[in-house]
């Protein structure tokens, strides 16, 4: 049952909307507006905070080495914010780090049957 507020027919701020959610629900689940938003995606929400957290930690530790190289080579170090521009700081965050394999040589037939009949 929504609350009226000053207006007539308007809901108010505590409006709560049971229609579609149960009785034994979290008040955020039968609430409206905002708190029903925040409860429907409180998963993407969480999930996004740990990436944002996650990228921020990768930039800064890579600033850290970034500039520790820098100074090992006599060269100036540079600011986070410019960190974040640089493509260091692209390549280490958007590609996924996969070990390379080394190229596969492809013998021919002849020196596979040279290579059994010396092993």
């Amino acid at each position: 049952m929504p609350l009226a507020s000053g207006r007539a027919g308007a809901p108010g701020p505590r409006s709560v909307q049971t229609s579609d959610a149960d009785p034994d629900s979290p008040a955020w689940a039968k609430a409206g507006g905002w708190r029903r938003w925040v409860f429907s995606n409180s998963l993407v929400i969480v999930m996004g905070a740990i990436f944002l957290a996650s990228w921020f930690a990768q930039s800064v530790s890579g600033w850290t080495v970034y500039n520790a190289e820098a100074q090992d080579h006599m060269e100036p170090a540079i600011s986070w914010i410019g960190y974040l521009g640089s493509a260091d700081f692209w390549e280490a965050t958007s590609a996924p780090r996969t070990p390379r394999r080394p190229p596969r040589v492809e013998r021919s037939g002849w020196a596979r049957r040279s290579a059994a009949v010396e092993g």
